[in-house]
């Protein structure tokens, strides 16, 4: 992928740790390559790094990426309601519904309800929403996914967001 080694080429040695982090959970081999790049791009668009994502997502299909776009749009809403209402400690704001449209969450933005959960997972990472992370990480293992796939979802999540504040 020479357009992502560019830009990681810009990641000073500063960040070097980030990086290196970075290039050795791309190459996990508890989540598919379709999992570790959705997942990728999902804390890139999380982070606000398009140019990232978009180097990140190169060899995704254009039906994967929708899936990506999909959990990332829905967790741009979410991971702000949820973390308001579980920082805002408002019992009766807790009772009413955020009447957030979400009908593309039930289709799973056309990919497989694993995948779509792991990048609403990394996304929701990035967002730091507490209550979306549990929820996710809950359907995730209801899914099947090892402990070893959530810690690297968690690392790309990590070290995305980490190698953005430098491209």
């Amino acid at each position: 992928m020479p357009v992502l080694d560019e830009i990681l080429s810009r990641v000073p040695d500063a960040a070097k740790d980030a990086r290196l982090t970075l290039t050795s959970a791309l190459t996990s081999t508890a989540l598919t390559p379709t999992q570790r790049s959705g997942a990728a791009v999902a804390a890139a668009l999380a982070a606000g790094s398009r140019e990232l994502a978009d180097a990140l997502g190169a060899e995704l299909s254009a039906e994967d990426r929708v899936g990506v776009d999909t959990a990332v749009a829905l967790m741009g809403m979410t991971n702000v309601w949820y973390t308001y209402v579980d920082f805002a400690a408002d019992e009766q704001l807790k009772t009413i519904p955020p009447q957030l449209r979400m009908v593309s969450y039930g289709k799973h933005g056309g990919v497989p309800k694993l995948d779509f959960e792991l990048y609403a997972l990394s996304a929701s990472l990035v967002g730091k929403c507490r209550p979306c992370i549990v929820s996710h990480v809950q359907e995730v293992r209801t899914a099947g996914a090892s402990t070893e796939a959530l810690r690297d979802i968690g690392r790309i999540a990590a070290s995305v967001n980490a190698v953005s504040k430098f491209v």
